[in-house]
């Protein structure tokens, strides 16, 4: 039954494979002896957008036409989470859910920043496997760490999916543990506040001193998952909440947890995306965590936090949740810049083309 089990995966991987390459046999597939081929040095005359639209990816730029990349700095780490969870349950991620950027920047760089600078540039590159005459170009950019007292105060809205959705395997356990987690790492003067929702939303806790730390915790402890899913209203609520309590020169953060399988409510996800917006630019921004697995909506997750000047990560598993909600939540606290954006400029008599790895939906 093994041997059986393995020769099946074994097969549906092949034909997986077989589809980008049909002179692929069973036997080389099966010895290992894979090749990734060369990347298209042009962009076979489709220009930028129609090659994006064909091959979901940036082809190579001629540096004679436009020497300058540019893109934004805003990355997430949500997709090297959902493709690591799908292939530890033997699955194949889906393509349109790989972002390389993402998976790249999910591995913080051990690089310190002068705590007289704000941010540094680092630079490493070399030849790449993936062809001849092609070279890797890995560029970093970091700000520095915080001094001690340099965060300002936050002023979190929890926006916690209570819906059936959340009951399957032990995902409302995982989001109470990660929120439990992130709230022992807040200092006293932060302030919290809980909204659920399923088919309806509700406070849960109105906005707490981290000073009365228990009874955030009781209030965490107490979420429990039943009904449908209506995003919409249970983001209206949380930032009504959050809009009572906006401390102009704290930190303001709505962090949604949700696995995004929405019914959006009678408005459609149009509307939300607008109200997301419109407190952003009051300066309420959001926080996207995905929980779970069956229904899961990265789509929507992604657009949410996009559109509220935030951060989208997936917490696959109850380590993984735990450390986002220890290492990145909190780190993102402090905003450094909004709207950061990176050009880069290449010397023409140097470099003939360039292609940059991932950032399609952020040019």
């Amino acid at each position: 039954l093994a041997q059986l089990s393995g020769l099946e995966r074994s097969t549906r991987d092949y034909v997986y494979y077989y589809r980008f390459d049909p002179a692929l046999t069973f036997e080389r597939f099966q010895a290992r002896s894979l090749r990734i081929p060369a990347p298209a040095v042009s962009d076979e005359g489709l220009g930028r957008e129609g090659f994006r639209k064909k091959f979901g990816v940036n082809p190579f730029m001629l540096t004679a036409l436009d020497a300058r990349s540019t893109f934004g700095l805003d990355v997430d780490t949500a997709s090297y989470a959902r493709a690591r969870a799908a292939l530890r349950a033997g699955k194949l991620p889906d393509p349109g859910t790989v972002r390389v950027e993402e998976c790249i920047n999910s591995f913080p760089e051990k690089v310190k920043v002068p705590q007289d600078k704000i941010f540094s540039v680092f630079c490493e590159g070399g030849p790449s496997p993936f062809g001849r005459d092609v070279d890797l170009l890995k560029i970093t950019v970091k700000s520095r760490a915080l001094r001690a007292g340099e965060r300002r105060d936050a002023v979190l809205t929890f926006a916690v999916d209570t819906s059936g959705s959340m009951a399957h395997g032990d995902t409302i356990s995982q989001v109470r543990s990660a929120l439990k987690t992130l709230v022992r790492s807040l200092k006293p003067t932060d302030r919290v506040a809980v909204v659920a929702f399923s088919s309806s939303p509700f406070v849960l806790l109105p906005h707490t001193s981290v000073r009365d730390r228990e009874r955030v915790l009781a209030a965490i402890d107490s979420l429990s998952p039943m009904g449908g899913t209506n995003v919409e209203a249970g983001l209206d609520l949380a930032y009504k909440v959050a809009d009572e309590s906006l401390e102009p020169r704290a930190l303001n953060r709505i962090v949604l947890c949700s696995d995004g399988a929405a019914n959006v409510g009678t408005r459609g996800p149009e509307k939300i995306l607008e109200s997301v917006k419109v407190y952003a630019r009051r300066g309420v921004y959001l926080s996207a965590v995905g929980f779970g697995q069956k229904g899961y909506q990265d789509a929507m997750l992604q657009r949410l936090a996009d559109e509220g000047n935030g951060n989208y990560s997936s917490g696959s598993s109850r380590k993984g949740a735990e450390e986002i909600f220890r290492k990145n939540l909190p780190s993102t606290l402090e905003v450094l810049a909004k709207n950061a954006k990176i050009q880069v400029t290449f010397d023409k008599s140097v470099i003939a083309r360039y292609r940059l790895l991932g950032y399609e939906k952020r040019d």
